[in-house]
């Protein structure tokens, strides 16, 4: 797949769209190879796949603050998809019976939540393998970043929550092991 993008660059750059480049920046991915990763999602559109791609590619070269503002950000585009009516606080308390908040509203700003409080937002998202991998790849930015009770929360909320046959439950139990 690397090889037919970089054929595919050389002879008709044009011609390449933004999913092959996707597709080719998730390929440099498995291989490992992160800096031409980068190089080649720079030219896309950031849509929740892109920023996925980008929070795992800086996670992968330390730069943990870069790849949780990445995460997070894949999340905003998620929520924000996502009706968020039925939300509620981290206490379990709805937003709607919060002061100021109007029942309408379909907008919650990620950034601005506790990382414990942006479980219920992602709890309310419609399960996805997009979802679980971010919240994956963010407990594992939050396990380097030595913020064990917050990865291990991630951890064991998508355990609880994910569907059985999603792929990235491995990796949350093995992460969850290296946590505990």
């Amino acid at each position: 797949a690397v090889k037919l993008f970089q054929y595919l660059t050389e002879i008709t750059p044009s011609a390449i769209d933004e999913s092959i480049k996707l597709i080719a920046a998730y390929a440099l991915c498995s291989l490992e190879r992160y800096n031409e990763a980068l190089t080649t999602l720079q030219s896309v559109t950031l849509n929740s796949q892109a920023l996925l791609l980008l929070g795992i590619c800086y996670r992968a070269l330390c730069s943990y603050s870069e790849a949780e503002e990445k995460l997070l950000s894949a999340l905003q585009i998620l929520c924000y998809q996502s009706s968020t009516e039925d939300i509620t606080d981290y206490y379990g308390n709805s937003l709607a019976s919060v002061s100021g908040f109007q029942q309408q509203q379909k907008y919650i700003d990620i950034f601005t939540l506790a990382p414990e409080e942006r479980l219920r937002a992602i709890n309310s998202l419609t399960p996805s393998s997009t979802t679980d991998l971010i919240v994956i790849q963010l407990a594992d930015v939050y396990y380097k970043q030595d913020r064990f009770n917050i990865a291990l929360s991630y951890c064991s909320n998508m355990i609880e929550f994910t569907d059985r046959s999603v792929r990235n439950i491995v990796s949350a139990h093995i992460l969850m092991g290296k946590i505990l």
